[in-house]
């Protein structure tokens, strides 16, 4: 087409021009119409493919934005009406200089426009409702939306919203059964009841993400009260990673309070004598990993042992530095974690203490994913 105008620019030029100019003003104003169709039409269908899923095919689409939705079902109906006009031709020339075909474009594309900018406006309610959305590529999200009556079909997204899990199980009745960390590991719903994913697919999301954290706090509890009672080295491997991890770094936190209590209180080894259990304890978990694992229980015997050294390094170090206090500043600035119950708690939650800040601890869901060593910048970085 380009050389074909460039053809025609080069006889409007010609001083001959005069013997073919009606033929030549006939082309050039036909191949102007073919270059403005083809732009037009190529704008027009790509809004189109865009919106079409979502407004032919998404019930809730239909249903929140119904006035647009007519309009784009007689823009549907129309682009198809042109495309099947075009098609028959099968001239191009002839297609794109058929009267009104491009007006036709334009108020098709003026239309879309209107349809995009209410589309925008929806999805941007969307992601108010559901704030995990704004970190959702618009794509993806337009999948989940215009499948939101198919969970079976969302779910398939579900490390967009939740980025540790892998994928989601569902019951026949629609009910979530476990869910699968990226690493294999495999999380049931067990303890509280199984969320159910039906109505709007924002809703059905929020209470899965809401579900999952109440089964890892109810899992908490259960691997808490568990810890302790067995050795540590078989009780580990019962548990989800993550809870695993959070279990051990409450109890080195209750362990260290209560030793630097004794300390002050006239037991002035108390430290010393947890710090040398930590020592055996993380002896035993070097042990173990060293012997035949699956690849899941080895990475969770690895971050152990690798949030346990750090544990054991800041007691060593309050030791050596002659701590006495739960109260000294070398305690007060490291990561710690408690059970307690707040102000409005029905009962008491995990909490992340570091200096005078407190933080709720979110029970978002991990996965078995490993973890960074704890260096003394880790610590500093923590505090800031």
């Amino acid at each position: 087409l380009e050389e074909n105008q460039l053809l025609v620019q080069g006889m409007m030029a010609s001083k001959y021009l005069d013997t073919f100019e009606e033929q030549v003003t006939r082309w050039q104003r036909e191949l102007s119409n073919v270059s403005d169709v083809l732009t037009m039409m190529s704008e027009v269908q790509r809004r189109w493919a865009y919106l079409e899923t979502l407004f032919i095919g998404s019930d809730e689409v239909k249903k929140e934005l119904p006035e647009d939705a007519d309009r784009f079902v007689g823009i549907d109906d129309k682009f198809k009406v042109c495309l099947k006009g075009i098609g028959e031709v099968k001239n191009a020339v002839v297609a794109s200089n058929r009267p009104g075909l491009l007006d036709d474009l334009n108020d098709m594309s003026d239309k879309l426009e209107l349809c995009e900018k209410a589309l925008a406006d929806f999805l941007e309610s969307k992601k108010r409702i559901f704030p995990r959305f704004y970190f959702v590529a618009t794509a993806m999200l337009l999948d989940i939306l215009s499948n939101g009556n198919r969970p079976e079909v969302v779910v398939g997204h579900a490390h967009a919203v939740m980025q540790a899990v892998r994928r989601v199980d569902l019951g026949d009745a629609g009910e979530v059964r476990a869910l699968e960390s990226n690493e294999g590991e495999v999380l049931k719903i067990e303890i509280t009841p199984k969320p159910r994913m039906e109505g709007r697919v924002e809703a059905y999301l929020a209470r899965l993400i809401a579900a999952t954290r109440d089964e890892l706090r109810a899992q908490l509890v259960r691997a808490h009260d568990d810890h302790g009672r067995r050795k540590r080295t078989d009780w580990l491997f019962d548990h989800a990673a993550q809870l695993a991890l959070l279990t051990t770094q409450l109890a080195w936190t209750a362990a260290t309070e209560e030793a630097l209590t004794r300390v002050a209180a006239g037991t002035p080894t108390a430290l010393a004598d947890y710090c040398a259990r930590q020592r055996t304890e993380l002896a035993e978990l070097i042990g173990v990993v060293q012997g035949e694992l699956a690849a899941n229980d080895r990475r969770k015997v690895m971050s152990m042992i690798t949030l346990e050294t750090h544990s054991r390094d800041v007691n060593a170090r309050m030791v050596a530095d002659g701590v006495r206090h739960a109260s000294d500043f070398a305690w007060v600035s490291q990561l710690k974690t408690r059970r307690a119950t707040h102000a409005g708690d029905d009962a008491e939650d995990v909490w992340i203490f570091v200096c005078d800040a407190e933080f709720r601890y979110s029970f978002e869901y991990l996965g078995n994913a490993p973890r960074l060593v704890v260096t003394p910048l880790t610590d500093r970085i923590y505090i800031t």
